[in-house]
């Protein structure tokens, strides 16, 4: 589902080695492999190094909370959660030595209940991490063990259908990501949709499509003046994910005979502000269109969604002879499980729509096509 944030946090998994960088020195010699795999971005390695390195650290040493939260946090993005409950509970025995309001016991709070709830997703678990994202909602700072918490909680819970839930940990996410700024812009727009999709999934009101519409024209918005390469595509990304939950939310109040949020005027000119045709600015764009095709599509079943309208964007790559070289899904909601489809639009063509063609017009790289569909039951 593409409201669950997946793979905002992959990009900047190697944060532990910021923090052990400053325990480079003689004395923390033996951290050197752990450091080393880190950097590499082999937290696997990193999660073995520091199951080896534990036990030879003395307790007493005035880094030894900084090195339990970094060997947790590697180890957690190893995916061995029960090797981190190994430093995380060595964190919270450390709570009684700190101020109970220091922001570090927040933290640390969050890391094991995190790590408890990874090892054995129970109602328990579930409560309990939420429980310590909330609370952590209540002080200022960056913190990435907290964000991706928060991620991993929400896939769960929207996977489980646990619709109030799922709210209520995206709107925790949400909190913790605005405090990164700017460059965490994409991580924040997508907890943001979770928290409105999930809300709307638990009672569609039109409060919530109105918000989705709202949220993808600000995505929209930031996109176009991005300068990153990186962090403007992944705001494309949300806001075509955001635009198709906005339009699947309002399509599911129609269906139902309820007030909805009042229609656009269609704007055909997103997809060639998003990607511009490359060459020369002062070129019209080649106008595209794809050729008919007995192959239809179809939006596939989804037993939490049974029923519902579907809304999707693909976007293709022109390849040569009329081919799509590339077919990727933007967005899609309420669900993205859609590999059948994208399959069907892989054998397709283009064409030209109209006389206007190359060295006369620019050709653009991608071809946007959405789709409407009544989800089968």
């Amino acid at each position: 589902m593409s409201a669950d944030g997946r793979g905002v946090l992959y990009r900047v998994a190697c944060g532990a080695v910021l923090a052990l960088a400053l325990l480079a020195a003689p004395a923390h010699a033996d951290l050197r492999a752990f450091n080393t795999a880190v950097s590499a971005g082999d937290f696997r390695a990193a999660s073995a190094a520091a199951a080896e390195t534990w036990p030879q650290l003395s307790m007493a040493d005035p880094d030894i909370a900084i090195i339990a939260r970094e060997f947790a946090w590697a180890s957690m993005l190893a995916g061995e959660p029960s090797r981190a409950q190994a430093y995380t509970s060595f964190l919270i025995g450390r709570s009684s030595f700190l101020r109970p309001d220091d922001p570090a016991i927040v933290t640390w709070r969050v890391l094991d209940a995190w790590a408890a709830f990874a090892v054995r997703p129970t109602r328990d678990t579930r409560r309990a991490l939420a429980d310590a994202l909330q609370t952590r909602t209540a002080i200022v700072g960056k913190d990435l063990v907290s964000l991706r918490a928060a991620q991993a909680l929400f896939r769960d819970q929207w996977a489980a259908g646990l619709w109030r839930d799922a709210a209520s940990v995206a709107e925790s996410g949400a909190h913790v990501a605005r405090d990164y700024g700017r460059g965490f812009l994409d991580a924040f727009y997508q907890l943001e949709m979770g928290r409105l999709a999930a809300s709307f999934a638990d009672r569609a009101t039109i409060e919530a499509a109105l918000y989705l519409k709202d949220l993808a024209k600000r995505a929209y918005g930031d996109a176009l003046v991005e300068t990153d390469p990186g962090l403007r595509e992944r705001l494309i990304a949300v806001f075509f994910a955001a635009d198709a939950w906005a339009e699947a939310t309002n399509l599911r109040l129609v269906q139902q005979g309820r007030k909805s949020v009042p229609a656009d005027v269609p704007d055909t000119t997103i997809p060639s502000r998003l990607t511009p045709a490359p060459g020369d600015p002062a070129l019209p764009e080649c106008q595209i269109t794809r050729a008919a095709s007995t192959k239809q599509p179809e939006f596939g079943s989804n037993r939490r969604f049974e029923g519902w309208p579907g809304f999707a964007t693909f976007r293709m790559k022109l390849g040569e002879g009329g081919r799509f070289s590339e077919v990727r899904l933007m967005g899609a909601a309420p669900h993205n499980d859609l590999a059948e489809m994208g399959r069907t639009i892989q054998d397709w063509r283009w064409q030209f729509a109209g006389a206007l063609q190359p060295p006369n017009c620019r050709l653009p790289e991608y071809y946007y096509l959405a789709f409407q569909f009544e989800i089968p039951s």
